[in-house]
């Protein structure tokens, strides 16, 4: 019996539609023409329009940065839960997810509460160094603790 494809789903919730957000959609359709089934979870779901890479359309909050850090604060339980349901969803829709692809620190630190069940693989794509302000005290430990799973 063939083993059932890799069921990858990226999470990619951001401000702008730049180079990461395409190059995500063109890793996501890579996987997808190897057999993978995909899902992009984003608030722009337009960033994949033609590509064939199926999304869905979700909102968790602004991109974490020195400005939202408060805002991402005070959002990220709910927009967590949020998140939990939404790969509920696709896991009762499409089966087991293999891989849970996160791009951003606010997703990657979510990515540490989503349990194995859930998402069996956490995968970080990173698009650049760790800002300055994860690089000492808490934020570099909730960090680095997100960063095991």
């Amino acid at each position: 019996m063939a083993a059932a494809p890799l069921h990858v789903v990226s999470v990619q919730t951001t401000g702008e539609k730049g180079g990461a957000e395409y190059s995500n959609v063109d890793l996501m359709h890579g996987l997808a023409e190897r057999g993978a089934r995909v899902k992009l979870l984003t608030n722009f779901p337009e960033i994949a329009e033609g590509s064939g890479v199926p999304v869905r359309e979700v909102d968790l909050g602004p991109k974490l940065s020195r400005r939202s850090v408060v805002k991402v604060a005070l959002g990220f339980l709910p927009w967590l839960v949020r998140l939990l349901r939404e790969l509920r969803r696709e896991r009762a829709e499409n089966g087991p997810i293999d891989v849970l692809l996160v791009h951003y620190k606010k997703e990657q630190l979510m990515a540490a509460l989503v349990p194995r069940r859930l998402a069996r693989t956490v995968v970080w794509a990173e698009w650049g160094p760790v800002p300055f302000e994860f690089r000492r005290g808490l934020p570099r430990l909730l960090y680095r603790l997100a960063a095991r799973r």
